[in-house]
């Protein structure tokens, strides 16, 4: 199930926590040519689901920083449940 992102406000709520949306786990910018990327992860207080959402931006840390949803392109937040994995990795062991 996803739910989209209609206005600035909603988006506000959702980027820095309130009383409906609690911020779970904010991703570390990744640099992709000019863009950098981010994925978050967030918590819909009334209902306890869990929903990822990504924002872009461009720019420079010396001039501004442009996102992707300042002109109204809001991204949607797509449900997510959280999974443990186990990885089993084979390495040479010196003996």
């Amino acid at each position: 199930m996803s739910i989209q992102i209609t206005d600035s406000e909603m988006m506000e709520e959702i980027e820095y926590g309130s009383d409906t949306w609690e911020v779970v786990e904010e991703g570390d910018w990744t640099q992709c040519y000019k863009y950098q990327h981010k994925e978050s992860i967030v918590k819909h207080i009334p209902t306890g689901k869990f929903y990822q959402y990504e924002v872009s931006r461009s720019g420079s840390p010396f001039t501004d920083w442009y996102y992707s949803y300042e002109d109204g392109d809001y991204p949607a937040l797509c449900e997510v449940v959280q999974e443990e994995r186990t990885i089993v990795q084979k390495y040479w062991k010196v003996v």
